[in-house]
């Protein structure tokens, strides 16, 4: 659906970025993160055609963005940030509006996006009475008019109450799932992401530093464990140096182990053969928030997490 190819962008002498390659598939809901100034909205800008990209191509639904601007741009919709309205006009009316600037759009088509994201009861509503949810539904609504196969979201869940993030992220996984729309989706929500996504690409300094699938970023071959103890300078010496244990840290009276798959109950029993006293040990799961701060040097991800 999206082919990104060896995309590089200087502004003057400062290089912005540098062998971008990014590949997304029909169905597939992408996350994009990284850091402030890091390159997230450049590349967006490359990809929808804003700017041009000093080398690399850029394909849409298997159009070139460069010779078929137009074939390629129709296949997209786009949400940024909170999503403005006209607050004295209804839902309906608003989307119509927009509805108008798509020769082939009908009537019917308004009806049917408003049904899509669940705001059918509301459109004779004016939006000022709208929450932020219904606001940022409104938004996918309007982004997807023209029936676009590849579909940006730039902070979608952002200033959302719980109820709010789970029925945008229900409304994704479904349209993505039920009507094989792409996502492109930006956010510093990183839990959202994890939950949301089937691929990610972590991006630094102008270059994509990792990419793929959450499931295998996330690691299979590997766990973490805490483990809880009085004796934890001594039960660190004991441990430290097994094959199976990756790392470990000692933080006040615990230590955080990451080790191989499968070995915790090896490793609590090495630990009571030794006279270790042992208060409990309690599994960790490695969340995506912690694989990005460590990937991109955010500090001490073990201090934050406890």
């Amino acid at each position: 659906m999206l082919e990104i190819i060896n995309i590089y962008k200087s502004f003057g002498s400062h290089t912005i970025l540098e062998d971008i390659n990014l590949q997304i598939s029909r169905g597939e809901v992408f996350g994009f993160l990284g850091p402030n100034g890091s390159g997230k909205t450049t590349t967006i800008r490359i990809i929808l055609g804003l700017i041009r990209p000093d080398k690399g191509t850029v394909h849409i639904n298997g159009y070139n963005i460069k010779e078929h601007f137009y074939k390629a741009i129709t296949c997209v919709g786009a949400v940024v940030e909170t999503p403005y309205f006209y607050n004295q006009l209804t839902g309906y009316q608003n989307i119509s509006l927009v509805a108008n600037l798509h020769p082939d759009v009908s009537k019917k088509s308004v009806h049917e996006v408003l049904e899509i994201v669940g705001l059918s009861k509301h459109s004779k509503s004016k939006v000022a009475t709208y929450s932020l949810g219904m606001k940022q539904r409104l938004g996918i609504a309007r982004a997807l008019i023209n029936d676009p196969k590849l579909i940006f979201l730039d902070e979608p869940m952002n200033g959302l109450d719980p109820q709010g993030m789970f029925e945008i992220r229900e409304l994704i996984v479904n349209l993505a799932r039920n009507n094989k729309k792409s996502f492109f989706i930006t956010s510093h929500l990183l839990h959202e992401i994890e939950q949301v996504c089937d691929k990610i690409a972590v991006i630094q300094a102008g270059k994509v530093i990792e990419q793929g699938s959450v499931a295998d970023l996330l690691g299979k071959t590997t766990e973490k464990i805490g483990i809880f103890t009085d004796s934890a300078e001594k039960a660190y010496q004991l441990i430290k140096n097994l094959d199976y244990v990756l790392d470990v840290k000692i933080i006040k009276n615990r230590l955080i182990a990451e080790i191989n798959k499968g070995y915790s109950g090896k490793l609590n029993k090495i630990l009571v053969n030794n006279e270790i006293e042992i208060d409990y040990i309690i599994p960790r799961k490695h969340s995506l928030e912690d694989y990005y701060l460590e990937l991109t040097s955010g500090g001490n991800k073990d201090d934050r997490a406890n």
